[in-house]
């Protein structure tokens, strides 16, 4: 800002998009423009997926403007005018409820993910299905269905992000948020019990056992890797002495080094080679139409553990195949016997 300041001609707006901690476009005024009244500046948080950007920047849920300028709110008025017109909701607010609104709003949906993986626990222990759970919460109109998906944890680089820095903002408003405190806890154990999952399904005798990795990004429809599960998870596969094979569709965008002597593989059948189960890390859309005729001939053992929850159990098991998903399913089973002659291979 400070090179920028130059070349600046009197009356302009300058608008902050970027994520901030509640105060920081003040703190400029008063600092940076030494509260010049020859500049405006205002914020214009977006609400970008990955992968979705295009679709949500001209089909937004809401825009939100925050500024004390009058100036400024009638310059991005304008700007926004054809999303108005089409019934987009525009919200004026105060810069710092403005900058506070997309920490809650990331920080909100931490919260949903972070909830609905903790109860996919608590119904595996209560032998109640999550799929049902999740039908009965998503329908009422107060919570709704999105973001109620159970995973491996949440990830990407503005959750994980925006949490911490919420947390951060609140101790140093001497008002510590201890729910986020508890959402970026649950999320961490939430990995962790991913790893004792797969861990218990071979009786913790993972030293040797080759595993085809599906999916290593985040989430699907980006090469993006930031705070990836998977970046948990793998390694600590591996320090138990697992052999992880791995194919995500961009995995040509993906420094692969990441995972020290873990195999990249060029598709679905390579990972599956000699491959004592299959671990679902990522909603991919070809994952959810695995030819499961051929990856009988190919695996070591016919087992999925899907971490996405993205198949219906009997659409696995009638394949040939046990499956292990999260939450507790009544049409799925994974024997114990079938267990035991996984790990007496090793």
């Amino acid at each position: 800002l400070n090179n920028l300041l130059p070349s600046l001609q009197e009356g302009v707006l300058l608008v902050i998009q970027s994520t901030v901690p509640p105060g920081t476009t003040a703190n400029l005024h008063k600092k940076v423009l030494k509260n010049s009244n020859k500049f405006f500046m205002a914020v214009n948080p977006d609400f970008l997926r990955k992968g979705h950007a295009i679709s949500d920047f001209m089909n937004p849920d809401r825009v939100v403007i925050g500024s004390h300028h009058p100036q400024a709110i009638d310059v991005l008025t304008a700007l926004y005018q054809p999303l108005i017109e089409k019934n987009v909701p525009l919200l004026t607010m105060s810069p710092e409820a403005a900058e506070l609104t997309k920490y809650a709003t990331n920080t909100f949906l931490a919260l949903k993910i972070a909830f609905i993986n903790e109860l996919s626990g608590f119904c595996e222990n209560t032998h109640i299905a999550i799929s049902d759970v999740l039908r009965g919460l998503g329908s009422d109109n107060r919570i709704g269905p999105k973001f109620l998906k159970v995973g491996p944890g949440y990830g990407g680089p503005y959750l994980t992000k925006d949490t911490l820095a919420l947390l951060e903002a609140s101790y140093d408003a001497n008002n510590p948020l201890d729910l986020v405190k508890s959402v970026i806890k649950s999320n961490s154990a939430h990995k962790d019990r991913m790893v004792e999952k797969i861990s218990q399904a071979f009786h913790h005798r993972l030293k040797g056992k080759t595993f085809g990795i599906l999916g290593a990004t985040f989430k699907a429809h980006t090469s993006d890797m930031s705070n990836s599960p998977s970046l948990d998870i793998i390694p600590q596969l591996q320090k138990k002495g697992a052999l992880c094979n791995i194919y995500d569709p961009q995995a040509h965008n993906i420094d692969q080094g990441i995972f020290p002597g873990a195999a990249w593989c060029k598709d679905v059948e390579h990972a599956s080679q000699g491959a004592d189960a299959l671990i679902i890390l990522t909603e991919w859309p070809e994952f959810q139409e695995l030819n499961f005729s051929l990856l009988r001939n190919t695996m070591k053992t016919p087992l999925v553990i899907d971490l996405r929850n993205l198949y219906t159990p009997n659409v696995v098991i009638d394949q040939g195949f046990d499956y292990l998903c999260l939450g507790w399913e009544g049409s799925f089973s994974l024997k114990q016997k079938k267990l035991r002659r996984y790990s007496k291979a090793a």
